[in-house]
């Protein structure tokens, strides 16, 4: 019993342990990215523009012109609030609805007892306002930003790696001009040992740069070529691990929204 309860402490100490990791790490890319001060930014917008829509849908329709004013906030309103519309959205399509029959019935156009019913005209405002797809949406600025805090890391590692490798290109041209230029074999083994230390390094420096998040697909191409390499200090699985976790990061966070469906011939018809 005390030997479980040791082993439940072990491991839930391991897990506090990466929880606080991972809430470190993303408080960190929330203030790289300046995440948390847009979406302040953007309540506060949303916020002032619903008080400024509220007043003029709450004024009566008695013109045409002031229906386009109305329509016109609406829409303003719907583009800015896609994503989740408040309270105050419903009650404008509904009083939308009633301005448009109103005017309408005063200039004779339909009757108030006819086909066409308050909330049947509302419920058809209300579907203009449904919220716009994801594609559309999308914040493409805040991923930008977000695979942007993963480009530094990156490029650090990288400049390590290139590092590495130059010194071992470097070795590699001392041992062979001593070898066959200055025909030194001593000098030779010298080099050669330096050399040999230096691939070391540099698989080490490989091995390092894949464990660090990738910020574009680029980044996730090169970790699959170079873990083709058998020799390097990390295994198979956990290389595999890291390019899924990359890619699932990447398509959460995509920098260009979807291209449009290209028409075919029969779109047209």
């Amino acid at each position: 019993m005390r030997a479980r309860r040791a082993d439940w402490l072990v491991r839930r100490k391991h897990e506090l342990k990466l929880g606080k990791a991972y809430h470190a790490e993303t408080a960190r890319l929330r203030k790289t990215s300046g995440m948390d001060l847009a979406k302040a930014r953007a309540a506060a917008a949303k916020k002032s523009l619903s008080d400024l829509v509220t007043p003029i849908m709450e004024q009566p329709g008695t013109t045409m012109e002031g229906m386009l004013i109305k329509a016109q906030a609406v829409t303003t309103f719907s583009k800015a609030m896609a994503r989740k519309y408040p309270f105050e959205a419903e009650l404008w399509a509904a009083q939308l609805a009633a301005s448009v029959l109103k005017l309408a019935s005063e200039r004779g156009r339909i009757s108030m007892s006819g086909a066409v019913k308050t909330k049947a005209l509302a419920a058809f405002v209300q579907q203009c306002l449904d919220p716009l797809p994801d594609a559309v949406l999308m914040d493409t600025h805040h991923n930008q930003l977000m695979r942007q805090a993963r480009r530094l890391p990156w490029r650090k590692a990288d400049a390590v790696t290139s590092l590495t490798r130059a010194e071992t290109d470097y070795w590699f041209a001392k041992s062979i001009h001593a070898q066959y230029v200055l025909e030194d074999e001593a000098l030779d083994r010298s080099y050669s040992d330096k050399r040999m230390v230096s691939v070391d390094r540099s698989r080490q420096a490989v091995a390092d740069q894949i464990r660090v998040p990738a910020p574009d697909l680029l980044a996730v191409q090169w970790k699959r070529e170079a873990a083709k390499d058998r020799n390097l200090p990390i295994g198979a699985d956990e290389v595999a691990k890291l390019i899924a976790a990359d890619e699932a990061f990447l398509a959460a966070h995509p920098i260009t929204k979807q291209p449009r469906r290209k028409r075919g011939r029969s779109d047209h018809h």
